[in-house]
């Protein structure tokens, strides 16, 4: 066994001298309950004096994580069964003295976290100025139950001693517990020097492993799902409109957690029509080395009458703190004056404060265009229709890409008061936006909207 002390994340090489002259290969695949990752095979016969050994050598390479023993393992050889020697061996954790030619060590604030809290790791490579080393392979540390949320760029730095590099991981725990975060590995390449079968030198490279230490961390149970220090905040891009006109609410929350786990709030509103966008969700590294989580909420709100939206409120665990805390947005209040954007079909548009003729015939010809499109692209990629009756099969949804139902929406919005049709194809929209797929939308209900929009401006 070589060697008998293996550092913790490091393979070990476990070797086996059989002498026979007929040897059937075990079929073994892992060693101490560790996977074996390479196996390799020798022959050898000697001769001295008459007395001939021969057989095989086998050599086994694995990577225990803890310290145990390899049961002994059974041979056939020339007929008969033959047993190896049980075998103990120790892991280790790496040591650092200050003084290797190279290292890497990990790091962490304390050993305790709440389950969904923010792990910071961080992880300092260092090597000394005649280390010579040619070629870097880092490989990052795992460990089950720890997923990666983030990690930072590495930084080049100096000392008196020589240069190192640092960076941060940022890991979520999912589950309570003991969980262990394995070691880090640097594969260094450093330039070497041989001697060939004649005498003379050559250069040659030679790659080493570096392994980092360990580390184990205690998940503690959190009272609340999401654990951190948040804010919140709501906004509106206007609190007066008229009457069948949309507004824009943004809810925004920001800060130090698993923002990643919270539930986008629902709006539900009487006598009012809400659209959800999907949730935006971002994060970034800060000046002080803090991973900032950010998550938008943003409604789109139809309104006929005077209405308040209610405030949003998130309760969360902190840590630091370790009581339970509460946010809460303010209420907003919204006037909605009075207005009609369109009047009975017969009749053109009252309200002649407001020119719409235009902005109709611009939105006609986008929709139109969109339609087109989108119709081009279908056939010119091969996707058609089954015929029936010697015709094509009408399309049963025209808005199959996501940008273009979104656009639609945003466009058809201002008018949904005033009129029923839009504000279905509005409903189907919304809900189509928020996954439900057995909603259809077809180009026959798209082009009546669209007629209905002509018509309600002949002049256009």
């Amino acid at each position: 066994m070589y060697p008998k002390n293996i550092v913790r994340g490091t393979s070990a090489e476990f070797i086996i001298t059989v002498s026979g002259s007929k040897i059937v290969d075990p079929k073994i695949s892992k060693l101490a309950g560790y996977k074996i990752d390479a196996v390799s095979t020798e022959s050898f016969y000697h001769n001295i004096n008459g007395t001939v050994n021969n057989g095989k050598k086998f050599k086994y390479r694995f990577m225990p994580e803890q310290s145990g023993k390899i049961e002994p393992i059974k041979f056939e050889v020339d007929g008969n069964e033959e047993f190896s020697d049980e075998v103990v061996f120790s892991v280790v954790e790496p040591t650092f003295k200050g003084n290797e030619p190279y290292s890497v060590q990990l790091s962490s604030q304390k050993n305790s976290y709440y389950l969904g809290e923010t792990i910071k790791i961080d992880i300092k490579y260092r090597e000394r100025d005649d280390a010579k080393v040619i070629e870097r392979r880092y490989s990052d540390p795992t460990g089950e139950n720890l997923l990666l949320k983030s990690k930072s760029v590495p930084k080049e730095k100096r000392d008196e001693n020589g240069s190192f590099i640092e960076m941060s991981l940022y890991l979520n725990p999912q589950k309570e517990g003991l969980v262990t975060l394995n070691s880090a590995k640097m594969n260094i390449a450093i330039r070497g020097r041989d001697r060939d079968n004649w005498g003379f030198f050559f250069d040659n490279v030679k790659w080493n492993e570096i392994v980092s230490n360990s580390l184990n961390f205690n998940i503690l149970p959190s009272p609340t799902l999401l654990v951190g220090n948040f804010k919140i905040s709501a906004t509106l891009d206007k609190n007066e409109i008229n009457s069948g006109e949309a507004i824009n609410l943004f809810i925004d929350i920001e800060g130090e957690g698993n923002l990643e786990d919270f539930q986008p709030f629902k709006l539900n509103l009487q006598d009012a029509l809400v659209y959800a966008d999907k949730p935006e969700y971002n994060s970034s590294i800060n000046s002080n080395g803090k991973l900032i989580s950010k998550l938008r909420n943003k409604f789109a709100v139809v309104l006929e009458k005077n209405i308040t939206i209610p405030s949003f409120k998130i309760e969360f665990f902190n840590p630091v703190t370790k009581k339970i805390e509460t946010q809460e947005t303010a209420k907003f209040d919204i006037k909605v004056n009075e207005r009609k954007i369109f009047q009975d079909e017969k009749n053109d548009v009252v309200n002649k404060n407001i020119d719409i003729k235009n902005d109709i015939k611009i939105n006609y010809n986008i929709y139109l265009y969109v339609l087109l499109s989108f119709l081009a692209g279908i056939i010119t990629s091969g996707i058609f229709m089954s015929f029936k009756n010697g015709k094509i099969r009408e399309f049963i949804s025209i808005l199959k890409f996501t940008k273009r139902e979104r656009e639609l929406l945003q466009r058809i919005l201002p008018y949904v008061g005033s009129n029923n049709e839009i504000r279905e194809i509005a409903e189907k929209l919304s809900k189509k936006l928020n996954g439900d797929n057995s909603v259809k939308i077809s180009f026959k209900d798209i082009n009546k909207i669209l007629k209905r929009l002509e018509n309600e401006n002949p002049n256009r």
